[in-house]
């Protein structure tokens, strides 16, 4: 910050961040406002001028990082002096810088004639309809005659600042301009009454008074001189500019008081020097060659470093001319100084490099248009945004730069607004072919006649700004489809709840029933087949808890074929009519060590990605095989619209997906490739467009080829246990009312009730039974919490804990407690039997 106000323009730097909080240097007030204006703007912005209690100033605001920068510039040293700067000597002309408040003309620099004006003296316009400031205020520029802020007449230019709101007034009062002329009109025409008066009396007496004539002829002359002479000495006097006049040696004639201020010499001393002394010691050779020249030519203009007495140098134009004066040849110099212009000079180029600089560290990209629209300069972030030189960019028309689409919007917009563009996002392709979305503004530039010049655009890359809300929205919809799918999930775990229970109370009966009935009778074989009905239900139910997500992994010897069966059925129930389904199984199969919800959840997304892939209809065909390896393979081919080998390389990503937003989470295939890695298996994808797609899993070996058991087999019988005592805790009616009579049939004495508050009741009552069953879901006090309670009261009860849900919950509620076992809903009598062998009654 130091450095910046080091560099003589800025007054004051400060740097804010991001929230309008001032970090360096810290400790100093606030401009509000202005600051959350030009954070919100983003863009280099440059205040009008402005009073405080701190004076005149001018703001420039420029983007740096997160934050902004704060350049403070005090217009006196700079633009003030610019301004009031006048080419020649003149006792009344001024300059003056104003703009419009309103109805008033505000003057923006001090005035010549009137202290303390600038930015407090308004002028109202409608009061003043002859002032030059009023006339210029509204627009009106060239020469006008009228009154300045004195009353005085004056005669002034009026020019507008191409960019800013001021004009600009120049003005001379009417006396300095005409009053010279006038004087002269007065002695010219005595002249000449005197010469005509003169003539005549010539003429009556010219024989009488010829010697009177000659003498009145060289008054005259002598009187021209004097003259000629005062007038010589008044322009050396009042002149602005020191003049020398030197012979043909360079030796110092003359000199006037602006010369003798100059250099710091009297009169006689200069008479003492010639020309080299004037200058430094390091440019008399230049010196000598410049009077060569001036000699050569007769005349010669150049800058040169002048010597003053005290030894001090400053920077002169000098503009000379050799003349001959009665046979003598005399030289005369106008010597101007030029420090303030060399300074100001300075202060300009250090200004344009604070710019360049300033332009080429912007964190945003800036181009500049010429009138055709051509690039002539451009940054360096905005090459970076491109990966370019400057070369390939200069003198192409910007829109080269674009998609065809955005080219043709930009030539569009360029030529209907006069070189201004509206920020307007718009598509650039780099080099390499990528592309990037940019905001692009366009400021246009104007001369002083008000011709269009330039267009200065600003460029910010909207790429990861785009891209970071196409993420969040493809989040939005994947967080509302998994939405969709736990509502889903939910209702289907429901479901299977209560098919559970109707499939436990037929199952119940139909196995109690069959016990003690020959093999070969009816109604064994009646109850057989409705036993092997509810365990494939129940299988049927596992599958939709799956889905649901309400049951657990539980790896155990799978048939791939009934997986394939199974799903079978449920697509013909579910999928429409034209798509046509096919198997091709290996039977019989080796049985393989997996989950079969797992399986088949896998499989029905892989069924599912086929049939979206025929909208018109098709077949779906799914095989299984032994491989020469012993491995299995299980494949789906389906006669769809295949994928193109892009699409087919990244189908098992993560939320890849080709279907429309809403209508896919792109996970389906990715858990496919997850529960076959876990398996220790492969999956493999073969397609191409137009048909159709393969997608090929591949098992591991089994471990040994066992034939699988066939589908609804009876359990083995289990031998009858002796008499228990046994409590049932189930809030539904069917599971009561055949659980009951089940258990009844095996021997045992069975009671039940609907609720864990009955059942904990009845063992604060004092009861006491050998076992209870209890329900895992019930309303009110859940299974775990009756369990809880009924521990706390008898802690070496033996439970069977029943549910439909395979859930980690109920695996933790069984560590170590040995006398707590489950069956899963629906349960065979057999599965009840080993459940009671295994709490050893």
């Amino acid at each position: 910050m130091e450095g910046l106000r080091r560099g003589g323009i800025y007054s004051e730097a400060v740097l804010f961040d991001a929230l309008g909080r001032r970090r360096l240097p810290t400790g100093g007030p606030v401009p509000g406002a202005r600051l959350q204006a030009a954070l919100a703007a983003r863009a280099v912005v440059l205040d009008d001028l402005a009073r405080d209690d701190a004076g005149i100033h001018m703001d420039l605001w420029v983007p740096a990082g997160p934050g902004i920068l704060l350049l403070r510039m005090d217009p006196g040293p700079f633009l003030f002096p610019l301004v009031q700067s006048w080419p020649a000597s003149s006792a009344s002309a001024e300059t003056l810088l104003v703009r419009r408040d309103g109805g008033d003309a505000v003057f923006l620099n001090e005035l010549r004639h009137r202290g303390g004006t600038a930015l407090t003296l308004r002028l109202p316009i409608s009061g003043y309809p002859g002032l030059p400031a009023a006339q210029a205020v509204q627009g009106v520029e060239g020469l006008m005659r009228g009154r300045d802020y004195r009353g005085v007449p004056v005669l002034a230019a009026l020019r507008r600042v191409p960019g800013t709101p001021w004009s600009l007034v120049a003005k001379v009062d009417e006396d300095e301009i005409f009053g010279p002329l006038r004087a002269r009109g007065w002695v010219s025409g005595a002249t000449l009454l005197g010469l005509v008066t003169l003539l005549a009396l010539g003429v009556s007496l010219l024989l009488r008074q010829l010697e009177t004539t000659r003498i009145t002829e060289l008054l005259a002359r002598e009187r021209q001189a004097r003259f000629l002479e005062g007038r010589y000495q008044t322009l050396l006097r009042l002149a602005n500019d020191a003049i020398l006049t030197f012979d043909a040696q360079g030796r110092i004639l003359d000199a006037n008081d602006r010369a003798l201020e100059y250099y710091g010499h009297s009169l006689a001393e200069f008479r003492e020097l010639s020309v080299p002394d004037l200058r430094s010691p390091g440019d008399v050779a230049r010196a000598r060659e410049q009077f060569e020249e001036l000699a050569r030519t007769g005349m010669a203009r150049f800058e040169a470093v002048h010597l003053r007495k005290d030894g001090s140098t400053f920077p002169v134009e000098v503009s000379s001319r050799l003349l001959e004066i009665e046979g003598e040849q005399v030289a005369f110099s106008l010597i101007h100084d030029i420090t303030d212009r060399r300074a100001r000079e300075r202060e300009a180029r250090e200004s344009s490099e604070q710019y360049r600089m300033l332009f080429e560290q912007s964190p945003v990209g800036y181009m500049t248009l010429d009138a055709q629209a051509r690039i002539r300069d451009v940054n360096s972030t905005l090459l970076t945004m491109l990966a370019c030189g400057r070369e390939h960019l200069a003198g192409r028309p910007f829109w080269d730069l674009m998609t065809p689409a955005s080219a043709e919007v930009a030539r569009g917009l360029h030529g209907a607004a006069g070189g201004r563009i509206p920020a307007t996002q718009f598509t650039l392709v780099r080099e390499d072919g990528t592309t990037l979305v940019v905001n692009l503004e366009g400021a246009a530039g104007f001369d002083a006649a008000g011709r269009f010049l330039h267009t200065q655009c600003a460029l910010s890359d909207l790429t990861d700004r785009l891209e970071a809300e196409a993420a969040h929205s493809e989040l939005q919809a994947q967080l509302h489809q998994s939405q969709k799918m736990e509502s889903l999930g939910s209702l289907a775990g429901g479901i299977a709840h209560d098919i559970n229970n109707v499939l436990a109370a037929i199952l119940s009966l139909a196995s109690a029933h069959r016990e003690g009935l020959e093999p070969g009778a009816m109604l064994a074989q009646s109850l057989d087949t409705i036993t092997r009905a509810c365990l494939r239900g129940r299988d049927v139910v596992k599958s939709l808890l799956y889905f649901a997500r309400k049951g657990a992994t539980t790896l155990g010897p799978v048939d791939l074929n009934e997986v394939v069966r199974d799903l079978i059925q449920l697509l013909a129930r579910t999928t429409l009519k034209r798509i046509r389904l096919e198997t091709d199984l290996h039977d019989p199969l080796p049985s393989i060590h997996a989950d079969s919800g797992t399986l088949s959840h896998a499989l029905m997304n892989i069924c599912v990605n086929a049939k979206d892939a025929m909208p018109q209809g098709g077949t779906i065909r799914i095989s299984t095989r032994i491989l020469a390896d012993g491995s299995l393979q299980l494949g789906v081919r389906d006669t769809g619209e295949g994928m193109p080998e892009e699409v087919r390389r990244r189908a098992m990503e993560p939320f890849f997906t080709t279907k429309p937003q809403g209508q896919g989470t792109g996970l389906g295939l990715a858990m496919v490739f997850g529960t076959m890695k876990a398996l220790g298996g492969s999956t493999g994808i073969l397609s191409a467009p137009g048909r159709g797609t393969d997608v090929l899993l591949t098992f591991p070996a089994p471990p040994a080829a066992a034939a699988t058991a066939a589908p609804g087999a009876v359990l083995r019988e289990a031998g009858r246990p002796r008499a228990l005592s046994i409590l049932l805790v189930d809030d539904d009616e069917l599971i009561r009312g055949s659980v009951v009579p089940m258990l009844q049939l095996l021997g045992h004495r069975a009671e039940s009730v609907d609720s864990g508050i009955k059942a904990l009741n009845l063992f604060q009552g004092g009861l006491e039974v050998d076992l209870v069953i209890l329900d895992m879901n019930m309303p009110g006090i859940n299974g775990a919490e009756t369990l809880h309670g009924i521990l706390l009261l008898r802690p070496s009860q033996a439970v069977i804990m029943a549910s439909g849900y395979n859930d980690h919950d109920l695996g933790k509620l069984l560590e170590g407690r040995p006398r707590v076992v489950s069956v899963q809903k629906p349960f065979h009598l057999h599965e009840i039997q080993e459940g009671i062998a295994a709490l050893g009654l």
